[in-house]
Formats: C-alpha cells, sequence, structure tokens
C-alpha cells in the first residue's frame, strides 16, 4: 500500500467547488455554521499559523457564533498535550473547557 506519488506539491490544486464544502471558514462565512467553538493555537506553530485561528475566531464573532480563543504565546503545534498543570497550553485546554462546559 502507498501512494505512488512521488512529489505531493506537484499535484493538481482542488477548485473551490472542493474546498468550499469542506472549509469550516467558508461555512463560517456563508452563515451556515452555528456551533459555539473553542480555539488554543500557539503562536510559534510551525505547521499551521495562528494567524488562521485568529482569522476563524474573527469572522465567527463577525456572524455572531459563540467563540473563544487562546494563543499560547511560544507554544509549537501541539501545544495542549502538556502533563505539567502549570504550562500556559494545559491552562488554555483548562479554559476550553470551561468554555464547552458552559455550551452544553
Amino acid at each position: 500500500m502507498g501512494s505512488k506519488t512521488q512529489n505531493w506539491k506537484a499535484l493538481p490544486q482542488p477548485g473551490l467547488d472542493e474546498i468550499v464544502p469542506v472549509s469550516p471558514l467558508a461555512q463560517i462565512v456563508r452563515g451556515n455554521y452555528h456551533t459555539p467553538t473553542f480555539l488554543i493555537h500557539g503562536t510559534n506553530d510551525d505547521l499551521i499559523p495562528w494567524q488562521q485561528s485568529q482569522g476563524t475566531y474573527n469572522a465567527l464573532m463577525n456572524e455572531g457564533v459563540t467563540a473563544g480563543l487562546v494563543l499560547v504565546d511560544g507554544a509549537p503545534h501541539i501545544c495542549d498535550l502538556s502533563s505539567n498543570p502549570q504550562s500556559d497550553g494545559w491552562k488554555a485546554v483548562l479554559k476550553g473547557y470551561e468554555f464547552l462546559c458552559s455550551h452544553i
């Protein structure tokens, strides 16, 4: 098993007709998304820029969707897996749990 693709960057890019149905941001700005959402993002994420979460949060707020955001200063991509209760990632997750519990 496995892909025969040698260079995934050379694959053709999907069109908007394929992207929009699976894009959370597209669904938010189209008014199709209403679920309270809490985002946690490390500002030192080397995979996904933290600005993406900021933009998603802003879009949620603009559409009137209840949302929360914690940017964990200097944290990497997986900033919420710490086993240290004093870490900023741990504290961000606790804020997320509080947010979720207030909406169930």
